[in-house]
């Protein structure tokens, strides 16, 4: 058997097996061993006092959009701009390429405009 030691509202502060621990701090929950494997590689952080465990998300609307834009920001900087900044890299291109690119950085920029921002977002494809 092991514990999962809770807070107030069943988020899991650690995990706890009298085999190792010689005390178990309260309140805890006690769960099977294959619930705790299964909590531990689902990341679990949630359980309810009948001891099934979950993962519940804690991040804000305001931490998601953080969390795209920083992502898109990444793209840009590492994807786009190196190819359309550079003057001899990007003449080196087709036209067809530069309006892939083009259409691109565009996508990436419009991600914020998504119906689904930022709880679902659909990432453009980067051109070959």
């Amino acid at each position: 058997m092991k514990y999962a030691h809770i807070d107030t509202d069943n988020y899991i502060l650690g995990w706890y097996t009298p085999e190792i621990h010689s005390t178990i701090p309260t309140p805890k929950v006690g769960v099977e061993d294959r619930t705790w494997t299964l909590a531990l590689q689902h990341h679990h952080n949630h359980i309810t006092s009948g001891g099934v465990t979950s993962f519940v998300d804690l991040r804000t609307e305001d931490d998601l959009m953080a969390e795209v834009r920083g992502e898109r920001d990444y793209c840009l900087e590492k994807e786009v701009d190196p190819i359309v900044t550079n003057p001899l890299r990007w003449a080196d291109i087709t036209p067809e390429k530069q309006n892939e690119w083009v259409d691109y950085r565009t996508a990436l920029l419009d991600l914020t405009d998504q119906d689904g921002f930022p709880y679902n977002v659909t990432w453009p494809t980067t051109p070959e």
